[in-house]
């Protein structure tokens, strides 16, 4: 579905419809800026005619949007379940009351900054309520604070994404719009749609799917709406935006959770670092490849870490080998803000030995590169069609020189392209007795559409059952 990014001033974290749960081309638009108003200046990367909606080492301290700031102690530090403690998934909260609320105490405030402050403090008392959606079990209630032209209105799965079918409300002195709407327990995905006819992701939602249009480029996401008091059998995405104090720039972050997680609530899982995050999605749906092998029993439960860049002009400088590059940057983002931030939200093994990075091609490189530089903080690499010829070889250079690799797992394909230096890194590694796996289809490629053929054997190689 078409999206812009609904960004721009302060909202809090998550859209308020009620509900709560918890390059390439992507299907479903990608997310806006951290809590953001949508902001006319900020519509840019989501707009666009032609995607229509479709339904269903310094080590700085861990620094992350509003979205993320307020994440729970680290999982090392939490108190161990004792044996009366449940595990069962916690019961869904209902907070369409905070918006009930809200409309009563606008109607007697009439001074712009204390209707502006009652507006910040429905954000803020949602967000700890568990965030946006804001419902309860029949109906949801869309809220958003938005600066573009207007009217507003909300389009998706439940009214055949037809624009205008749902306009949005105005509320007088603000620029809050919502629109309360009975849509049952079940699942559904949305967008805002603005006067222009521009798509719009909730910038407040972190839920997320993308949205199956095959784009040349990154794809796009759509807001979902996750079903009442029910567990997503497949997994689910959430979307975070993530700061990084090393590289002085943001990025969206897909997080994937395995069924497993919202099963077993005192179960911990490995963590597997993916490379060029929206791509992965978007290009060669590895979410939805995880999914299966974790049915399947192929590989163990894992939350998978979608990692895009905050520019796909960064690409080249942050998946570098190289030393001068940013590719050390790079490496202490993931490692010194982003897992410490993952570690905190989500129940995960928050151990070297837990902890995997992989990619394709250049994506590849840098996986077994970061961990090299960082094996105090990874233990497994994997690279699918690595770029291991980059920069005259110097990864395989350095493999060969290490006394000793501190690497628990090494995981490597090809098809045709990248063959003969992803055989050198192979033997490189085997020398130096890594548990390495090799796989290759010289049928194949440099393509995303052989890297999603090849993903569930790098799932059950680095994440056995």
């Amino acid at each position: 579905m078409r999206s812009s990014a609904l960004a721009a001033a302060r909202l809090p974290a998550l859209l308020l419809t009620f509900c709560l749960a918890g390059c390439g081309e992507e299907n479903s638009p990608a997310p806006d800026a951290g809590r953001p108003d949508l902001q006319a200046a900020e519509l840019g990367p989501d707009a666009g005619p032609g995607d229509g909606p479709q339904a269903d080492s310094n080590r700085p301290d861990a620094t992350a949007d509003a979205k993320t700031a307020d994440a729970a102690a680290s999982p090392d530090s939490a108190p161990k379940p004792d044996a009366k403690q449940s595990c069962k998934p916690p019961a869904t909260v209902a907070t369409l009351q905070l918006f009930t609320k809200l409309q009563a105490d606008l109607k007697t405030l009439t001074a712009s900054a204390a209707r502006k402050a009652r507006v910040a403090a429905f954000f803020t008392a949602v967000d700890v309520a568990g965030g946006v959606p804001v419902r309860d079990k029949t109906t949801v209630a869309f809220v958003v604070q938005a600066v573009v032209p207007g009217p507003l209105s909300v389009a998706g799965s439940f009214n055949g994404w037809k624009k205008g079918a749902d306009v949005m409300t105005k509320v007088a002195g603000t620029d809050l719009y919502y629109l309360v709407k009975k849509l049952g327990a079940g699942r559904h995905e949305y967008k805002y749609v603005d006067g222009k006819g521009a798509w719009h992701k909730d910038p407040n939602n972190r839920h997320v799917a993308w949205d199956g249009i095959a784009v040349a480029g990154l794809g796009k996401f759509n807001s979902v709406i996750p079903p009442w008091g029910v567990v997503q059998t497949k997994g689910r995405l959430e979307w975070l935006r993530v700061k990084s104090p090393q590289l002085s720039n943001t990025r969206d972050v897909f997080v994937y959770l395995p069924a497993a997680h919202d099963e077993d609530t005192c179960k911990r899982f490995p963590v597997l670092l993916v490379n060029d995050g929206n791509e992965s999605i978007a290009r060669s749906q590895l979410d939805q490849v995880a999914a299966a092998t974790f049915a399947a029993k192929k590989a163990s439960p894992a939350v998978l870490v979608f990692v895009a860049l905050a520019s796909q002009n960064h690409r080249m400088s942050e998946y570098s080998c190289a030393t001068s590059s940013k590719g050390p940057k790079y490496t202490s983002f993931l490692c010194d803000t982003l897992l410490k931030l993952v570690d905190k939200r989500y129940r995960t093994k928050a151990t070297v030995a837990s902890r995997g990075i992989i990619g394709a091609s250049l994506g590849g490189l840098i996986s077994f590169a970061a961990q090299h530089w960082r094996s105090d903080c990874i233990g497994m690499a994997g690279a699918q069609s690595g770029s291991f010829w980059f920069d005259n070889e110097s990864m395989i250079k350095r493999v060969k020189a290490a006394t000793k690799l501190k690497l628990s797992r090494a995981y490597l394909d090809n098809g045709k392209d990248n063959r003969q230096s992803t055989l050198d890194m192979r033997d490189a590694l085997k020398a130096k007795k890594v548990p390495t796996h090799h796989w290759e289809n010289v049928k194949q490629g440099h393509t995303w559409g052989a890297w999603k053929d090849r993903f569930d054997e790098a799932l059950a190689y680095l994440l056995p059952p």
